[in-house]
């Protein structure tokens, strides 16, 4: 059965910001592929931090790599120091939540779920993004911004609560894709084949070395 992008319920488990723990405990259509080597892609995320302003935020530049939002989230990921697999697990989560399009709000009445990973405000997660962008100048509503939020979320903020560590070491595309879905996006909802399915597209299509 398709699913309506942004119509995937976010009614999620508690996040850490409601049970009271410290951050430390815690798309389609055939897309153009434009073939970026991994070197490309390092060296525009060194670019937009030696012009970032103080705080290490990178403002409004524009420095992700590729032609379209899911070749640059792939191409982001990589950069983060994710597996092709891994990157491709996030990838294919963030287009079934979301179509990989940043300015999208949920279409569940009274939800209001918004962005590429449909953070939701009832669970605090889309104002927590939105902090993240007022302390670094940058525009929450912004593709390259909600990547950083995601990594800097995920890894740095709550990596205990999002299981970073386990995440990072998986290698099967499958058992990654159902960890970020379980532990980072938490929909009741999972429709975890369509999200496989499009994880192993981005992988099939963007993982050219």
């Amino acid at each position: 059965q398709p699913i309506i992008i942004g119509s995937i319920p976010h009614t999620e488990i508690p996040t850490e910001q409601q049970l009271g723990l410290e951050s430390n405990n815690r798309q389609g259509e055939a897309e153009t592929v434009q073939t970026v080597s991994r070197e490309a892609v390092d060296d525009a995320v060194v670019q937009a931090l030696d012009n970032s302003p103080s705080g290490g935020s990178i403002a409004d530049a524009d420095t992700l790599v590729g032609s379209s939002n899911t070749e640059k989230a792939y191409n982001f990921f990589i950069a983060q120091g994710y597996s092709p697999i891994q990157a491709a697990a996030i990838c294919g989560n963030l287009i079934v939540e979301s179509g990989m399009n940043p300015k999208i709000e949920s279409s569940v009445v009274g939800e209001k779920s918004y962005g590429i990973a449909q953070w939701n405000p009832a669970a605090g997660r889309l104002q927590i993004l939105q902090a993240y962008a007022t302390d670094n100048n940058l525009d929450y509503t912004k593709l390259q911004t909600q990547l950083m939020f995601l990594h800097w979320e995920f890894s740095t903020k709550s990596p205990r609560f999002y299981r970073y560590s386990t995440f990072r070491r998986i290698t099967n595309l499958y058992v990654a894709t159902q960890h970020f879905t379980r532990n980072y996006e938490r929909p009741s909802i999972p429709h975890h084949a369509r999200r496989l399915t499009e994880a192993k597209a981005v992988l099939e299509t963007y993982n050219v070395n």
